[in-house]
């Protein structure tokens, strides 16, 4: 009996590591504690050799259309091997059509940008740090027009600290999960601590395009997403302060 107990135990415990479970005690429990493989599959940021800047080109498919949506993306002067989560930070697209064919006409109509966290621990994974949207103010065209010669530019600048972002952050190691208490206070180290190792920027850019034959515009949204890898060194000094009283944290 005592080998058929150890036995199960065994394939129990195969079974929880397949599932992404470990076993872990905590206050004189034995719990079972979820993590998030890491994400392998989104592109990441590129660092140009000769530049040493960082920089990334996609080429998407536009869906139904025969032509391409070319984005290219740079960080400026921000060093990407000391990219932050709680720092400012800017991130430059610069996008186009590739193949266009004569007569068309396409419009980006309106973009919207999320930047989130990527990390093992399913609580923080996805929490939101920023957000931007950008739509045409002019009346007399249908948003920012491109084709193959002419470009949309925009920064993203993102806040280290949001609002929202800290509510999430608090929601997320409140007095539930897996996460301790002692994570509660906003800082890198504690993004690093409970598996944070990137941050996922989505951006999602709706096209009106109208044929040479067509008489009205019609609407294709393309999805960008880009992996950003972040400094985990947590022997750096970084001087941390909270987001609602403004005081330094030790």
């Amino acid at each position: 009996m005592k080998n058929k107990a150890t036995i199960i135990l065994c394939i129990l415990f195969m079974i929880m590591n397949l599932a992404g479970c470990t076993i872990e005690k905590e206050a004189g429990w034995t719990i079972e504690k979820e993590y998030v493989p890491e994400e392998k599959e989104v592109q990441i940021v590129e660092v140009n050799e000769e530049t040493g800047e960082a920089e990334t080109k996609q080429i998407l498919d536009v869906k139904g259309e025969s032509f391409k949506l070319v984005c290219e993306y740079d960080t400026g002067r921000y060093d990407i091997s000391k990219w932050r989560v709680t720092d400012s930070k800017s991130f430059g697209m610069y996008v186009h059509t590739k193949y266009l064919p004569e007569g068309y006409e396409v419009y980006i109509d309106h973009v919207h940008a999320d930047i989130s966290l990527k990390a093992t621990t399913p609580q923080v994974d996805g929490i939101i740090q920023d957000s931007m949207d950008d739509t045409s103010h002019a009346v007399d065209q249908n948003g920012f027009y491109i084709n193959d010669s002419i470009y949309y530019y925009n920064i993203f600048a993102i806040e280290g600290y949001t609002e929202q972002f800290y509510e999430l952050w608090g929601q997320a190691c409140g007095n539930y999960g897996y996460i301790s208490a002692s994570y509660k206070k906003l800082s890198e180290n504690n993004l690093i601590e409970v598996g944070t190792y990137a941050e996922k920027i989505q951006i999602v850019y709706d096209l009106s395009i109208k044929a040479p034959e067509e008489t009205r515009y019609h609407t294709v949204s393309v999805l960008s997403e880009i992996l950003i890898p972040i400094n985990t060194d947590t022997s750096v000094n970084i001087e941390t302060y909270d987001f609602l009283s403004g005081e330094k944290v030790e």
